[in-house]
């Protein structure tokens, strides 16, 4: 495990992933070292603290399918293979996604998630905007730190069900981009910008060069 953790240290992000990738991240996922995982992760993710953003995380190709792999593995499901992995690779085809997390105080009264704007800026200063976007409220007291990007890749966060009088306690934004964008030798993507109503919220250096 030290050995393929030393590998993905080495790599940038990869868009297209072969079937020995795919072989890496989901024995990363499937690890019995939490230690192993956790440092692995730690890059993606970006404590902000800054109300009402709580934190970011990057998720690229490899990492989406880690992220799969270990999610499964904590459910009791190892059958996750590499033809799975293949899959869920070809399903979101060279896309890195950033998930916002959101808590908001719990007497506000909001109705829907407030429109958030999560975009790229490069390195000559220029916007990517995101491919698609979701959008997902949350009902419930957030997961404890070090939770993963939920959900794994889909972007499609799990519905839950308020009552009537249930507030809105946070929400959860899962923009997805053209990793070919990102990443052109000429004019990289340096940070991620998040704004509401034109209000920047933070403005996040990032290296993809340094993820896998």
């Amino acid at each position: 495990m030290a050995v393929l953790l030393a590998a993905v240290g080495l790599c940038a992000a990869e868009l297209d992933l072969d079937p020995r990738a795919v072989l890496d991240a989901i024995a990363l996922g499937q690890s019995s070292f939490d230690d192993d995982r956790l440092r692995f992760h730690r890059p993606y993710h970006i404590d902000v603290g800054r109300s009402p953003l709580d934190g970011v995380d990057i998720v690229t190709p490899f990492r989406r399918v880690v992220i799969e792999a270990e999610m499964r593995a904590r459910a009791g499901d190892r059958r996750f293979g590499q033809r799975d992995g293949l899959a869920l690779v070809g399903r979101f085809a060279r896309q890195i996604s950033v998930h916002a997390e959101f808590t908001f105080h719990p007497q506000n009264t909001l109705v829907l998630v407030p429109q958030y704007a999560v975009r790229w800026r490069t390195a000559s200063g220029a916007r990517i905007e995101p491919a698609s976007v979701d959008r997902a409220p949350r009902y419930f007291p957030k997961i404890g730190a070090g939770a993963l990007p939920m959900p794994p890749g889909a972007g499609v966060v799990p519905p839950s069900l308020p009552g009537r009088s249930q507030p809105m306690l946070g929400a959860t934004i899962v923009a997805f981009f053209d990793g070919a964008g990102l990443m052109k030798p000429e004019d990289p993507a340096r940070e991620v910008v998040i704004e509401e109503a034109g209000q920047e919220l933070a403005r996040l250096p990032i290296d993809l060069a340094a993820l896998r």
